[in-house]
């Protein structure tokens, strides 16, 4: 069973999270707010499809669920769980 993701399992850029966004995460869960998090790692990467602003809570969430499914994908329900919790219940 293959357990963890490879260069050969990412269809392209938007398929994982680049390490600036992971930094931002990180912050967060670190105790930074989400505001700080995202303007001081994500400066200028904060808009939609669309063109149009996100907010930072957004775009946190967009990561956690990004890499949810890259966990669940990989078989790893374990590191899903942990990510896959509501805002307010970050420790």
């Amino acid at each position: 069973m293959k357990t963890r993701l490879t260069a050969a399992d990412h269809n392209g850029p938007d398929d994982f999270p680049h390490a600036d966004a992971l930094a931002a995460l990180r912050a967060w869960y670190a105790g930074l707010s989400t505001r700080k998090a995202v303007a001081r790692y994500l400066q200028g990467r904060t808009s939609g499809r669309a063109g149009q602003p996100r907010s930072a809570r957004g775009v946190l969430g967009e990561i956690r669920r990004v890499i949810v499914a890259a966990a669940r994908r990989a078989h790893r329900d374990d590191l899903a769980a942990l990510l896959a919790h509501p805002q307010s219940a970050r420790q």
